[in-house]
C-alpha cells in the first residue's frame, strides 16, 4: 500500500469514528477547541499552527501545517444538574468520547489541501422518573453532531496566506419524554445534514502572528419528526449552527515562549431556534494561554477560556434540557516528540461549577465539565 493510500486510510478512519459524536457542549454548545494543541491554550488556534487540526481553527494555516496528518480523542465528563422546587437532581451518562482526525499535503509550492473531521458540537442530558413531577418518566435530550471538512488554501507569500473549507455537517436530536419545552415530543429521534463555509486570513508579522476568521451559519435541513412539535413555534425549525467570527494573535515572548490568544463571536441570535425557542443572546469567547518550549523535545502549555452563558436568567427554566451554563475553563497541555516526524500532544481541562437561577420560577440549573484528550500527529 501507497504512503498516500495509507494515510487516506488512516483519515477515513477518523473520520468514520467520528460519526457517532458524542455531545460536548462547554462555549453553548461548542467544544472548548479544536486541536488537541489549541485545547492546552484554553482552544486558542486561529493564529496558531502548531498541527494538522490547527487548520480547523483557521484554514488559512494549512499552508503553514501542510504534509501531516492526526488522530486524536478526548473523553469528556459534564456533570450537571437541576433543581425545579424538589432539590438538585442530577443528568445521567457522565462520560463521552470525541474523536477527530484530518490529513493535509501540498498540491504545488502555493496551493496546500485536506480533509478534517472533528465535532460540531453537542448537549446530552437525562433526568430520573419523577424529576418533573410524581409520575412523570425519564426526561432528557441528546444532541450531536460532526463535521467533515475538505480544506484548500494559497500562500500569497511565506509570510501570509488565505484558506477556505467546506463544512459538511451531520446531527441528530434525540428526545425522552415529556419536558417544559412547549409541544415536547415524547422519545423521538430524528437527524440532519447540511453545509456552511469557513474563510481565514494568517499573516507572519515577525515576533507576532495575526489571523482571521468567518464561519457562515452551518445550514440543516429541517428534522421534521422535530419541527411537527418542539420547533413548531419558530419562524425557522431548522436546528442550524451559528455564524461565528474570531481573530487570533500569537506573540513571542522570547526564544521559548509564546502568547496565543483568541476573541470569538458567536451569533447564536442568527438561529431562529436557539433565539425564539430557546432565547440564547450572543456570546463572546475569549481563549488565551501560553506555550512554553523546555527542551527541542517538549512544549507545555496553559490556557483560560472565559464565554459568559448565552442562556438570560429569566429563560433558565425553558433550558434545563440543554443548561449550556458554563463560563470558565482551565487548561493544561503537552507536546512530547517521538522522534523525527511525529509526536504526541495532550490536554487536561477543569472547568469549575456554575449555577445559574431563572429569575422567574426560580428552577436553578448548575454544570461543572472535566476533559482529557490526547492526539497522535505525523509530518510525512
Amino acid at each position: 500500500m501507497s504512503k498516500l493510500r495509507k494515510q487516506m486510510v488512516t483519515l477515513a478512519a477518523a473520520a468514520t469514528l467520528a460519526m457517532p459524536m458524542a455531545a460536548m457542549a462547554t462555549n453553548g454548545i461548542l467544544p472548548l477547541g479544536n486541536g488537541m494543541a489549541a485545547h492546552g491554550v484554553g482552544g486558542a488556534g486561529i493564529a496558531n499552527g502548531v498541527e494538522t487540526m490547527s487548520a480547523v481553527d483557521n484554514p488559512a494555516l494549512t499552508s503553514k501545517v501542510s504534509k501531516q496528518w492526526a488522530v486524536g480523542a478526548s473523553v469528556f465528563n459534564p456533570n450537571r444538574s437541576i433543581d425545579v422546587g424538589g432539590g438538585y437532581v442530577a443528568s445521567a451518562n457522565d462520560y463521552f468520547i470525541i474523536p477527530q482526525g484530518g490529513w493535509l499535503t501540498n498540491i504545488n509550492d502555493k496551493m496546500d489541501w485536506g480533509i478534517l473531521a472533528y465535532a460540531m458540537g453537542g448537549m446530552n442530558t437525562e433526568y430520573p422518573a419523577n424529576t418533573f413531577g410524581a409520575g412523570v418518566p425519564v426526561t432528557g435530550m441528546n444532541l450531536e453532531g460532526f463535521v467533515i471538512a475538505p480544506t484548500i488554501s494559497y500562500k500569497f507569500s511565506e509570510k501570509s496566506s488565505i484558506g477556505f473549507s467546506l463544512l459538511l455537517g451531520s446531527e441528530s436530536l434525540e428526545t425522552k419524554g415529556p419536558a417544559m419545552t412547549k409541544n415536547m415530543p415524547d422519545n423521538r429521534s430524528d437527524s440532519a445534514t447540511g453545509y456552511g463555509f469557513k474563510v481565514g486570513y494568517v499573516v507572519d508579522l515577525g515576533d507576532t502572528n495575526i489571523g482571521l476568521t468567518y464561519q457562515s451559519a452551518i445550514k440543516m435541513d429541517k428534522m421534521t419528526k422535530h419541527c411537527e412539535y418542539m420547533f413548531s413555534t419558530v419562524s425557522d425549525c431548522a436546528l442550524n449552527l451559528p455564524p461565528m467570527y474570531g481573530v487570533g494573535v500569537t506573540q513571542k515572548l522570547g526564544s521559548n515562549m509564546k502568547l496565543v490568544a483568541d476573541v470569538i463571536q458567536v451569533k447564536w441570535s442568527d438561529v431562529a431556534v436557539f433565539k425564539e425557542l430557546f432565547g440564547w443572546e450572543d456570546q463572546t469567547i475569549l481563549k488565551i494561554g501560553l506555550e512554553f518550549k523546555s527542551s527541542t523535545d517538549t512544549t507545555f502549555r496553559v490556557g483560560l477560556n472565559h464565554g459568559k452563558s448565552p442562556i438570560p436568567d429569566n429563560k433558565v427554566q425553558t433550558n434545563l434540557l440543554a443548561p449550556a451554563i458554563t463560563e470558565d475553563h482551565y487548561t493544561v497541555g503537552m507536546t512530547n516528540k517521538l522522534g523525527k516526524d511525529s509526536d504526541l500532544t495532550s490536554y487536561f481541562a477543569y472547568v469549575p461549577e456554575n449555577e445559574q437561577t431563572d429569575s422567574g420560577t426560580g428552577a436553578k440549573a448548575k454544570m461543572d465539565q472535566l476533559a482529557i484528550g490526547v492526539g497522535y500527529n505525523v509530518h510525512f
